[in-house]
């Protein structure tokens, strides 16, 4: 009886420590100074546990002038208002420079958590354009003074990348912009030329696509017009880069070089697609 009694408190301690042991090894960084770090390239740091009336702190580095989205959603609570874009503001986001005695947050933001894919009316998911490279931060508050709840954190950069535009031998590049959702979304396109010295930046935008089932949600961009300043007619080679405040997979794009002169047409197209994908 004595073994049996043993083996039983030894089965609970074991059920009890696997039960503590999210909270253990998953809690986030507590306070700025201590905010866990996010890699922003779409992977998530999941389960992710927050005390009652207790807070976890991310901290990611974003580039200037790419384009990034940020989402915070309860893991086992569907119904848990506390993460939500109206829950009092629980998710805070913090942009540089960030003093972490006196953080101030930043609203400089597009709320995307209701566009396609949704995530949810219980979960926060917002974009922006940093203006600055650097360290941002975000706070997850949970406002409960009883109930734990485990997150998923997830920093996806958005920023559409080509590795080649060209305006040399009479050649035009074009691209072909969709917008998947059923919401309006702003863009801009850049084009920095490396065959000079230093490197030449050309921008189009920020353009609207509207709404996909709309006549507005595409645009075709050439290298032909529209980029200020104006592009030289010849002589000049590099890479592509969209930024958009849609969630991520909102922009679809097409490109292609053509050159339908002498001595004969030429079309082919040109990868594009998420900065660090396929």
């Amino acid at each position: 009886m004595k073994k049996f009694a043993m083996q039983f408190k030894a089965m609970w301690s074991c059920a009890f420590l696997f039960l503590m042991l999210p909270a253990l090894s998953f809690a986030g960084g507590n306070n700025c100074a201590g905010a866990t770090a996010v890699i922003p390239d779409g992977r998530s740091l999941e389960l992710d546990y927050v005390a009652p009336s207790s807070f976890a702190w991310y901290q990611f580095n974003a580039t200037a002038n790419h384009s990034y989205s940020v989402e915070v959603r309860d893991d086992l609570d569907p119904d848990n208002a506390d993460f939500t874009p109206t829950g009092g503001g629980n998710v805070l986001f913090y942009a540089p420079p960030v003093t972490c005695s006196t953080p101030t947050s930043n609203t400089n933001y597009t709320d995307t958590h209701l566009i396609e894919p949704a995530a949810g009316p219980h979960a926060t998911r917002f974009s922006f354009i940093p203006t600055t490279t650097g360290a941002y931060y975000i706070s997850v508050q949970n406002g409960s003074s009883s109930v734990g709840h485990y997150v998923t954190m997830t920093v996806s950069e958005t920023t559409i990348y080509s590795p080649t535009w060209n305006t040399n031998s009479n050649f035009t590049t074009q691209w072909i912009l969709q917008n998947t959702t059923s919401q309006t979304i702003s863009l801009t396109v850049t084009l920095t030329a490396t065959t000079v010295s230093p490197p030449e930046i050309y921008t189009n935008g920020p353009l609207t696509l509207g709404p996909s089932s709309s006549s507005t949600s595409n645009q075709i961009l050439s290298t032909s017009g529209g980029f200020s300043p104006p592009l030289p007619t010849a002589g000049r080679v590099g890479y592509v880069m969209i930024t958009h405040n849609g969630p991520p997979g909102a922009i679809q794009a097409y490109a292609n070089e053509y050159n339908f002169g002498y001595p004969s047409p030429v079309l082919f197209q040109i990868p594009i697609g998420p900065m660090r994908g396929k």
